[in-house]
């Protein structure tokens, strides 16, 4: 496979374009010029260069997720590459994450890796993959998956019988029960909205931030000495 890395971001209509402006904005900024994917859960108003799929009306997270992973894993295999990356709108990054994590290798381990830790992992862990079960996961703000995982969770009939409209994190733990996914550390993105993806307008409680994040000044390659080794 050849390197390299699709971004796709998954949105939600109904909470405006602010954190999505924001976020294609750093991408932008940091100089990152793939094409990166963008999937809207309801109408899509932002203008962009990236790629917008966007549904008439909304259909829930769940569904929005599984339309990015199949935009992603078509994405990717057209481009030759073995993952993709899907980030939440309300993420921000690293410098150089995107080229970090479009060098590294994926760890045959495991299911997927997460670059937030959606509190799997304590504060303070040591660098490295920190492995977790899939069974306990939540938190799909930043993950990056390989197309076999991906098409996995596409193909499942646990997918199609899901009858919630949210919940993705919960699906991808039925599916992927028995298997384990890795957390990066340091984590290189970090989530910054109180506000609910799946319910715009409805708040957030408890601990929403990651406990590994080294900020948005760090630069990710310095963890490869900018030779894309693998951590």
């Amino acid at each position: 496979m050849a390197p390299g890395l699709t971004v796709v971001v998954v949105t939600c209509a109904a909470r405006g374009d602010a954190g999505l402006s924001a976020l294609l904005r750093q991408i932008d900024d940091s100089g990152w010029t793939a094409q990166t994917l963008i999937v809207s859960d309801g109408p899509a108003t932002i203008a962009t260069r990236a790629t917008v799929s966007a549904t008439p009306v909304r259909t829930g997270q769940m569904r929005t997720y599984w339309r990015a992973l199949a935009m992603g894993a078509q994405a990717a295999a057209s481009r030759g590459h073995e993952r993709f990356l899907v980030l939440e709108d309300d993420v921000e990054f690293c410098q150089n994450t995107l080229e970090y994590i479009a060098v590294s290798k994926h760890d045959e381990r495991f299911q997927f890796v997460s670059w937030f830790d959606g509190h799997a992992v304590p504060a303070g862990a040591p660098r490295g993959l920190h492995p977790c079960t899939v069974r306990s996961f939540i938190c799909l703000q930043a993950i990056s998956w390989p197309r076999s995982t991906a098409l996995r969770l596409l193909h499942s009939p646990h997918a199609v019988s899901w009858s919630e409209p949210h919940r993705g994190d919960l699906l991808v733990r039925r599916i992927l029960a028995h298997g384990e996914y890795a957390v990066h550390v340091p984590n290189l993105v970090e989530h910054r909205g109180a506000e609910s993806l799946c319910s715009p307008g409805a708040k957030l409680y408890g601990g929403r931030v990651a406990n590994n994040y080294v900020g948005r000044s760090f630069d990710a390659l310095e963890l490869v000495g900018g030779r894309g080794t693998t951590p």
